[in-house]
């Protein structure tokens, strides 16, 4: 992860960005990405960001899958938007 400001001309948030996450097959549905996840979202919660940014290929239906069960939707702002 990392932390940045919305990369508008004029942010208006602080943003933490997840490019990646990587399990194990083997470790995979056991809670590790849900782990990992509310990780991430307690340190956007501590450090007073109001956003946190995902990237994910489309075409990987399991993680899109794992991201919308934990709530996350695709943003107006996302590129596929504009595809």
């Amino acid at each position: 992860f990392r932390f940045e400001y919305d990369d508008e001309e004029s942010p208006s948030c602080a943003v933490l960005y997840v490019y990646e996450i990587h399990v194990n097959q083997m470790y995979q549905r056991h809670g590790l990405g849900r782990k990992l996840m509310g990780m991430a979202e307690k340190i956007a919660q501590n450090e007073s960001m109001s956003k946190i940014v995902l990237t994910v290929f489309k075409s990987n239906k399991e993680a899109m899958a794992f991201y919308d069960k934990l709530g996350y939707t695709i943003d107006e702002t996302s590129p596929s938007k504009f595809a």
